[in-house]
């Protein structure tokens, strides 16, 4: 009996398993039993929906089924003997238990994880050399210069700074793994960091990377903004001779730039880049932010091409949404969530702690192994912020106190998904753009100078959507709203350039310099409709029949917007409960706010997200942690 026709089929069509997991079977193990056939089958499946391998124990089978079992569908049985299903993938010919010698096979069994030979590759390579990054480390040049540095760049508090903690760690450390929610302060401390290994060492060679362009360009903005304060405190950092304008010069230097063009994108090789373990990059220093938003594959090309000098510093927010392709990297390096206590050894004691009365017994909570530290003191929402409140109570998976927050909070609202009570937000928030660019240039005013303004006041207000398709998702959404839009305004809404469009780039074109997440709005200009894209010091101009892949972008799903900030957000849930609707999803959504959140759904729904947690299958916190939750920081 073919694979088509045979256990796998009644998989198929509930939709668990798609046809290249069937074919992919039927080539490989056609001639194997059925349980070893699902076994693979849900194997090959696993990167495709976030996870890196299969765990045969059963921890996750409820998430495999969607929806209820229909009364007159196929029954859909896992094997009731999980040993006995082991056992029969570790005697099969196509499956090599962990590492062995001899040629490779197509499928690899660590415990009860079944990977796929590439995933384990990836996770395997990944985990040696992130090993090797923790046990690397290096003393400064001079401490003394180190420790004035902290003092200059970071006020005294009554109990260990971990800013302060996560900047030392990084002068001793060749791996830094920073972990915060929005407004805990990474980008001073990566700035700060940077400053005192660059007074150590100045002439530093130092990359800076992000997964998307969007992201890429927020950091930048992030490093700038405050500097002039900033170096007024940092002169003291300095050494003898050292001049603060150098220092300047430095840090404006530092263009973030994506992950795929910091390893070196091959047009020939999209898997394959021009930085790897053969060519390092040439650099000292690799900061990447939104950690959390780096699959597997990528992470393992990264830490690869470090070479075996780079420092590697990796800021993140642990809850937040896991990346859309496979692995839960950052979370597995910031280990167990509530890690046991640390004790600071010599000489980071004294480095940190002699001027604030701490002794070498102190207890130091929220940090991790090597140099994993994660920061708890929010400053972007702050007293009467409901956000914050909010964030706080999704991630403890309070749904009664979310719930009351939503209701009583003035800068937060729970609107049921009527679109009737939905139209004057929407139009409130797309409005005053869409004005803008039909009004035309004020007295004076140049074209570049309204196009930028409209871009800033399109990023006031977006819509976010848990799913790309259906009524509710992006795409209906987008189709609704560009309608509403329209008719409110008079623009003639199309399915080819209009004035106003909002275009989000779905795919990297390097030639263009446009990359995947980039939003920009269609203008008309003498030569026709352009789409206006933020550049340096304005915006640029690309014909619409030049765009690669890209859709448009009133509303856009929740994965796509981190990395984002836009003052008023409306989060619009699905009308049931949704397999990839969980409270990381969720919190990603709400603090993507900086003033205003709009969540629209049921309460039923927006409880059972937050009762939700997202549980990707990996063997990386295992392999970098193992059994401990407590370590020691020297």
């Amino acid at each position: 009996m073919s694979v088509e026709q045979g256990a796998l089929a009644g998989w198929a069509e509930r939709g668990v398993l798609a046809q290249i997991d069937l074919q992919v079977v039927r080539l490989l193990a056609g001639d194997q039993g059925e349980e070893v056939q699902l076994a693979m089958a849900l194997a090959v499946r696993a990167p495709r929906v976030g996870d890196v391998a299969l765990d045969l124990t059963g921890a996750r089978w409820e998430h495999l089924q969607e929806g209820e079992e229909p009364a007159d569908g196929p029954a859909l049985a896992l094997p009731a003997d999980r040993e006995a299903w082991r056992a029969a993938l570790a005697a099969c010919p196509l499956v090599q238990l962990g590492p062995q010698s001899g040629p490779p096979r197509p499928f690899v069994l660590e415990g009860a994880l079944l990977y796929t030979h590439r995933y384990w590759r990836y996770e395997a390579q990944l985990a040696a050399a992130l090993r090797a990054l923790i046990a690397r480390g290096r003393p400064p040049r001079d401490p003394a210069l180190l420790r004035r540095g902290l003092g200059a760049l970071f006020d005294p508090t009554p109990g260990l700074d971990l800013q302060r903690l996560a900047a030392a760690l990084a002068n001793y450390r060749d791996l830094t793994v920073l972990s915060g929610g929005p407004g805990t302060g990474k980008t001073y401390t990566v700035r700060a960091l940077l400053t005192l290994l660059w007074a150590q060492e100045r002439g530093l060679r130092v990359a800076v990377a992000a997964p998307t362009g969007k992201a890429a360009a927020r950091v930048k903005e992030s490093l700038l903004k405050g500097l002039d304060g900033f170096l007024l405190r940092a002169e003291a950092a300095l050494p003898e001779g050292a001049e603060i304008a150098a220092l300047r010069q430095f840090l404006e230097d530092l263009v973030p730039t994506t992950l795929h063009r910091l390893l070196g994108w091959r047009p020939d090789s999209p898997t394959r880049f021009r930085h790897d373990e053969r060519h390092p990059l040439p650099y000292q220093v690799v900061v990447v932010d939104e950690g959390s938003m780096v699959d597997l594959p990528m992470f393992s090309r990264l830490v690869g091409a470090l070479g075996g000098s780079a420092r590697l510093v990796l800021l993140g927010d642990r809850a937040q949404l896991a990346s859309v392709a496979a692995g839960s990297v950052f979370s597995d390096l910031c280990g167990p969530p509530r890690p046991g206590p640390v004790r600071l050894r010599e000489p980071l004691r004294t480095v940190l702690c002699e001027e604030q009365g701490f002794s070498s017994e102190h207890l130091l909570p929220g940090a991790g192994p090597g140099a994993v530290v994660q920061l708890t003191v929010g400053r972007r929402f702050q007293g009467g912020s409901g956000i914050g409140r909010l964030a706080r109570h999704v991630l403890g998976g309070d749904a009664a106190s979310a719930l009351a927050a939503l209701r009583g909070e003035p800068d937060l609202a729970l609107l049921d998904p009527q679109r009737s009570e939905l139209q004057r937000l929407v139009l409130d928030g797309y409005r005053p753009y869409l004005r803008r660019l039909i009004a035309g240039p004020r007295g004076g005013e140049t074209y570049q100078a309204l196009w930028a303004e409209a871009l800033r006041l399109f990023d006031g207000f977006r819509v976010l959507t848990a799913h790309r398709g259906g009524e509710l998702g992006a795409e209906g959404l987008n189709t609704w709203i560009g309608g509403l839009v329209g008719r409110a305004l008079g623009v003639p809404v199309s399915e080819g350039p209009w004035l106003g469009r909002p275009v989000l780039v779905e795919r990297n074109d390097y030639g263009l310099g446009l990359l995947n997440g980039d939003i920009g709005l269609t203008v008309l200009t003498h030569d026709g409709p352009r789409v206006a894209f933020p550049g340096e010091g304005g915006v640029r101009l690309v014909s619409p029949q030049r765009l690669p892949e890209h859709s448009t972008v009133f509303a856009m799903t929740i994965h796509k917007s981190q990395g984002s900030e836009y003052p008023h957000v409306m989060v619009v849930l699905p009308e049931r409960r949704s397999p990839v609707l969980t409270r990381e999803l969720v919190y990603t959504g709400i603090t993507r706010a900086s003033q205003r959140l709009t969540m629209v759904g049921s309460a039923g729904v927006f409880t059972e997200a937050v009762r939700a947690r997202t549980d990707r299958i990996s063997g990386l916190g295992r392999a970098l942690w193992g059994a401990s939750t407590s370590t020691e920081q020297e």
